[in-house]
Formats: structure tokens, C-alpha cells, sequence
């Protein structure tokens, strides 16, 4: 009970009730002081129009010899509403309407004698006494002063206004009710697919990220749900590739670890030749792992979207494709050679675009015949720049193309002297890290290669492109 009352749904449903609530009272309240006011307004009108009449009858053709006479003949002549009451006063005697039964037959106008005598002895020309509303027009006769007082009731046009404010209360009330059933099954279609994002929520495990929340309309719940979807597919493609890295690391580490551990056990039985080989392959192997743990950490750094990673800046293209030729000569014993220049700014980080360049350099050296030429270029269209280095090597079999720049994979090669004058092999993340650095700028690697030929290697193309204008926010 008391997790009901701290509902999203409760929430709505109160607050759906004090509005409506608030309306209808409002509503009801306003309603009733407007036609109160219109009573009192029309009982002053009524006061007002007797006023005109008496000074109208004073007035008629012919005239009237005496106060007395004008008095009594516009009481004979006049028929009042059914809420009023006229009453004049001769000589400080009182004269009523002669009312038969068709005209008024709930009216006793002699009972309203004590209050006409106050009226004209003590009150001013108008006023309200006990819910009557009445006014003294003043005739003025030989004797003295004599009057017509008009009394305009609106008790029960009170009363009549009271029962009908009770009735509108008891509609709004069952207006209220039900708005308040509306509200709850609003409501809970409305909640729904929030109760099943948490179902969603409580059904994930470590081992089990596939459930969805079902989506249904265009409305903010239904993105509320896209975006918890989205989400779990982040969190599930994020949790495939920890595993898979963990066990690509854990592969990977096992037979360096293995090594070190096997010559490690041998140096106390082995002659000084062999314990001089054994440290030189621990220490070869150490540095391996070292240079995996750098590598792990780089790519870590970049798929963390940490904005220390790239550094970006205007860079001159012509003169990094030239910085990078000099660098790739030292790398390749003279065998870089530029093919294109490519002009014009770029905004990126010059220091990774160099590193990730001198990755595919590196790689062309080692995977083409020896002597044989390695280009680069750069290139510009539609607003992107394109880094690419080529080699005339054994190519890149197509079924391997998409699966090189993933973590721990490493090319293989159709020639097999090639594969032994290359024994010395990575740990497979140098491709990965240059996915990760283009991928940073905005951009995407690649890889090119034709069909191998029998008669002559047709080589492979790497690169990257990145656009003109740096897409980091």
C-alpha cells in the first residue's frame, strides 16, 4: 500500500484530481458570485425603474391635484414583478396595492408594515435590510413629505440560486469521479511501458542482455523505450567485446607467460650459453608483453572517447604527407616513395594520423618482397582526406579484408618464404589501434587488394579517411 501511494501512477492521478478539483470549484465558485451579483444588480434596477415611473406619473397630462392622488393612482395602475412590493405612505398613513388572487396570491403585503414604517421614519433613500432591497421615493404634498416605497425581495431567488449551486456541486462531484476513473486507466496505459522498462530492467543478468522493451507509438514513452534499447545494445555489444578481449588478452599473454616460465625453470641446470640464450628470449618476451599492455592501453584510451586522445589541430597536408615519408624512409631502408600530395588544411591530430600511417609502412615492409617499393599518397575530395600506403607484396586474401583491423587478428600469407623471413609477428593490434585513431577523427580505415594473380603479386592498399573539418564536439 504505502509503494502505491509513492506510485508514478498515484502521482498522476492526484494530481489529475486537485486540477480538476481546482477547475470545477473555480468554476462553480465564479459562476455563483456572477449571478448573485446579477440578483442584486436587477434589484437595484427594479428600485430605480419605480423611481422613474413615480416622476413619470407626476408628469402625465392633466396632473394630479394633490401628493395623495398621484400616490394612489400609480399604485392602481402599476403592477409589480413577483418579487416586489409597493407601498405608499399618505400622511404618514400606509396605502397597499389592491392584489387579488391572480396577481399575487403568496404576497400579504401588510406584513411588510413595520419595516415600511422604519424605512420612512429612520433609513436613508435606499438600502438592504434582511435580504430586501428596497428604495423611498419622496412626493412632496401641502402637508409635508409622502413617499412610495418599492420593496424588491430576493430571498427566494436566493434560495433558488443556492439549490442550483448545490446541483452544480453534486455534477462536478461526479465529474470529479470520474475524471479520477479516466485518470487511472490513463494512466496506467500511460505507465506501462515504463513498469516494462523496469521488468526489462530486473530480467538482466551478466548473461542475458537480448531483452527488449517492446516499443509502440511515437510518443516520449515510446522513446523512452528506443533509448532503453539502445542502450541494452551498447551495453551488449560492449559486454561481447570485453569478453572477446579478455579472451583474445588471456590467449595472447599465455604463451609469452609460458615462455618466460619454461627458460625461467631451466636456469639452474642449464651451461652459461644456455642461461645467456633463455634470459635474451625472457627478456625478448617481456618486451612483447610490454608492448601488448601499450597497446591494450591506446586502444582502451580511444574507445573511451577520452578527449585526451587526439589532439586536434589545422594541419598543412602537403607538408605531413612529406613529414611522414621522411619518417617511413628510416622505417623501410629508402623503399617509401611519395605518389601523391594532396593540399590544403585539415584538422586532426598529426601525431596520430602519423602513427597510424606508419602502422600500414611498417606492415607493407614486412609483408612485400624485399626492394620492392612501398607508396604513399594523399588525397582530397568532397570534403574528406585520404591517406593510403601501397605495397607490391602477396596481397590480402578478400575473406580476410573486414576481419584485419579487429584485435588479435594477423594477416596470412600465401608465400611461404615470406612468412619465414617475417617470423617475428606482432601481438594483431597494430590495425585495431588505426581503426581506433580514424575512427576518433570522424573517419574509417580500409584495405584494397585485387584477386592474388599467379604470374606477378598484385599487393594491397591501406588507408585511412578522415573529413576535412574535425566532427568532435
Amino acid at each position: 500500500m504505502n509503494s502505491f501511494f509513492v506510485s508514478l501512477r498515484f502521482s498522476i492521478l492526484a494530481w489529475i484530481i486537485v486540477v480538476v478539483f481546482a477547475a470545477l470549484a473555480s468554476m462553480i465558485y465564479f459562476t455563483d458570485s456572477l449571478r448573485r451579483a446579477d440578483v442584486h444588480d436587477l434589484a437595484n434596477e427594479a428600485v430605480e425603474k419605480t423611481a422613474v415611473e413615480v416622476e413619470a406619473h407626476s408628469r402625465l397630462p392633466g396632473g394630479h391635484s394633490s401628493s395623495a392622488e398621484l400616490i394612489e393612482t400609480y399604485l392602481s395602475h402599476e403592477v409589480p414583478e413577483a418579487n416586489e412590493v409597493l407601498v405608499g405612505v399618505i400622511d404618514d398613513r400606509l396605502v397597499f396595492q389592491q392584489l387579488d388572487s391572480l396577481t399575487r396570491p403568496d404576497v400579504d403585503a401588510r406584513a411588510f408594515s413595520p419595516m415600511v414604517r422604519s424605512i420612512v421614519i429612520n433609513e436613508p433613500a435606499s438600502g438592504i435590510t434582511d435580504g430586501i432591497h428596497w428604495g423611498k421615493i419622496t412626493v412632496p404634498s401641502a402637508e409635508g413629505l409622502d413617499y412610495v416605497v418599492v420593496l424588491v425581495s430576493t430571498e427566494q431567488v436566493y434560495a433558488d440560486l443556492n439549490r442550483q449551486t448545490l446541483i452544480f456541486a453534486g455534477l462536478g462531484l461526479i465529474s470529479l469521479a470520474m475524471a479520477a476513473a479516466i485518470a487511472w486507466v490513463i494512466s496506467s496505459r500511460i505507465i506501462a511501458p515504463v513498469r516494462e522498462v523496469a521488468h526489462v530492467a530486473e530480467r538482466i543478468s551478466q548473461s542475458n542482455l537480448t531483452t527488449r522493451v517492446p516499443v509502440h507509438g511515437d510518443d516520449e514513452v515510446a522513446q523512452l523505450a528506443r533509448t532503453f534499447n539502445h542502450m541494452l545494445d551498447r551495453i551488449d555489444e560492449a559486454y561481447r567485446s570485453q569478453r572477446q578481449f579478455i579472451d583474445d588478452a588471456g590467449h595472447e599473454l599465455r604463451t609469452p607467460i609460458t615462455i618466460v616460465r619454461g627458460n625461467l625453470e631451466l636456469l639452474d641446470t642449464a651451461t652459461p650459453a644456455e642461461r645467456e640464450r633463455s634470459i635474451e628470449l625472457c627478456i625478448s618476451e617481456l618486451d612483447r608483453m610490454t608492448r601488448m599492455v601499450n597497446d591494450l592501453l591506446t586502444l582502451a584510451i580511444a574507445e573511451s572517447a577520452d578527449s585526451d586522445f587526439l589532439n586536434i589541430e589545422q594541419v598543412d597536408l602537403s607538408q605531413l604527407t612529406i613529414d611522414i615519408d621522411d619518417k617511413a624512409h628510416m622505417l623501410t631502408d629508402g623503399r617509401s616513395e611519395v605518389v601523391g600530395i594532396g593540399e590544403g588544411q585539415v584538422s586532426c591530430d598529426s601525431a596520430r594520423i602519423t602513427e597510424a600511417v606508419l602502422e600500414f609502412v611498417r606492415n607493407a615492409a614486412k609483408y612485400s618482397p624485399a626492394g620492392s617499393p612501398i607508396h604513399i599518397a594523399t588525397t582530397v575530395e568532397e570534403g574528406r582526406a585520404r591517406f593510403t600506403v601501397t605495397d607490391f607484396g602477396a596481397g590480402v586474401d578478400p575473406a580476410q579484408q573486414e576481419a584485419l583491423f579487429q584485435r588479435f587478428h594477423r594477416g596470412s600469407l600465401d608465400n611461404k618464404d615470406e612468412q619465414e623471413r617475417t617470423s617475428s609477428k606482432g601481438a594483431g593490434l597494430g590495425l585495431s589501434i588505426v581503426q581506433a585513431i580514424a575512427l576518433a577523427h570522424g573517419g574509417h580505415a580500409f584495405v584494397a587488394s585485387p584477386e592474388n594473380s599467379k604470374q606477378a603479386p598484385q599487393g594491397a592498399t591501406f588507408g585511412i579517411e578522415i573529413p576535412i573539418e574535425s566532427t568532435m564536439t
